[in-house]
């Protein structure tokens, strides 16, 4: 029987997923190809099952830290990878399942057996540069679109109007957006991002959108 050992097992899964992060990010790894999981879909949602069993936040909605009754636990959790790994190693079928806890700023990374149901090992990271996710997405979307001073610049755009977002993190503890899941937004429309804009970031762990003078 294939062995893989659990530290590398994680080890390796780690390193792919900071590979992720960084193609949100300024470094030198953006743009460079992340392994693809192998997981069917009955599969990821065991590993999710697993890794998680309160239930992470699959809603805009439940991300608001007001809106505890949406969810199942006082922290936000979400899920922002789920991978195969040690596909051609062993015989064990195994994956780590990635997530991003707001509460504390924790990316914590749990290697699941998906034969055994067990947890193998976990490895904590305070670090909010885990990869955005698809629900975060849409919740700093609501975020931005309640805000009024966000809504006068896009509404003479119309439809045409779309947000990207970047994932921010900074290492100061002096800064008071230190230990927050932070995105900085770019709008981008058909003829380009808009320049003549003030300095727009949403800080999801609060739900604040902060609005800046213009570069």
């Amino acid at each position: 029987m294939k062995n893989l050992t659990r530290a590398g097992a994680l080890g390796l899964a780690i390193t792919a997923c900071v590979l992720a992060a960084a193609s949100a990010q300024d470094h030198p790894a953006a743009g460079l190809t992340i392994p693809q999981s192998s997981l069917t879909p009955a599969e990821y949602a065991r590993a999710v099952a697993l890794a998680e069993p309160q239930a992470a936040i699959n809603t805009a909605s439940a991300l608001h830290p007001d809106n505890v009754s949406a969810r199942n636990s006082p922290n936000r959790v979400v899920v922002t990878d789920v991978q195969a790994v040690g596909v051609d190693k062993t015989n064990q079928r195994l994956a780590v399942v990635t997530l991003y806890q707001y509460e504390g700023n924790l990316t914590v990374n749990r290697l699941v057996d998906l034969s055994s149901g067990r947890v193998l090992e976990e490895d904590r990271i305070q670090n909010g540069g885990a990869r955005f996710t698809n629900v975060e997405n849409e919740y700093a979307r609501q975020l931005l679109l309640a805000d009024e001073r966000v809504r006068r610049i896009v509404e003479p755009l119309g439809d045409q109007a779309q947000f990207n977002f970047l994932l921010t993190t900074t290492p100061d503890p002096s800064n008071p957006l230190y230990g927050k899941r932070v995105v900085n937004v770019l709008i981008n429309t058909p003829d380009g991002y808009l320049t003549e804009m003030p300095r727009i970031s949403v800080n999801l762990t609060d739900a604040a959108v902060v609005v800046g003078p213009q570069p």
